[in-house]
């Protein structure tokens, strides 16, 4: 990894961590593979509880015989990698019900709509109106230089006005 947020990181086993993954990925906002793990963890994490459970009642029969277990489990922590779980599968549903779109998708339909629209409006002037009127559109919805189209009503009384 020569560039890039990472890229200052000494730490060799993690640069090439980092660097394998980076290979490897395809989207990062897919999100499944980290439930996926998170899954695993939990999976773990009570089998690993239910085995320290086992060796602390053991040892509380008999301390003589048995070694006291090394780290005491919270079972909570496993709630807490649910809750994990549940967030990230939240944020997976908002990126796929949002209906957002990529950048570079957005600027290839704008084009597109730009062509037809010059492949049917012959004058000049009228192209060069449509696009000052769309370089002053503002993209943040919160923006208020972005209005809604009028209404036929709205049209309408335009036009009596005139």
């Amino acid at each position: 990894m020569k560039s890039g947020r990472y890229s200052t990181i000494d730490h060799e086993g993690f640069r090439e961590k980092l660097g394998k993954l980076e290979s490897i990925e395809q989207d990062v906002m897919d999100l499944v593979p980290e439930v996926q793990l998170l899954r695993t963890l939990v999976i773990d994490y009570v089998e690993r509880y239910e085995t320290f459970a086992e060796a602390l009642i053991a040892w509380h029969a008999d301390s003589s015989k048995t070694s006291k277990p090394r780290k005491v489990l919270d079972i909570t922590d496993a709630g807490n990698l649910i809750e994990k779980i549940s967030r990230t599968v939240q944020r997976i549903h908002q990126i796929h019900s949002s209906g957002s779109i990529t950048l570079d998708t957005f600027k290839r339909v704008v084009e597109s709509m730009g062509m037809v629209v010059a492949t049917h409006v012959g004058e000049k002037s009228t192209l060069d109106a449509i696009e000052q009127e769309w370089s002053n559109l503002a993209l943040d919805a919160r923006d208020p230089g972005m209005h809604p189209a009028p209404t036929q009503n709205e049209e309408i009384d335009d036009e009596t006005r005139e």
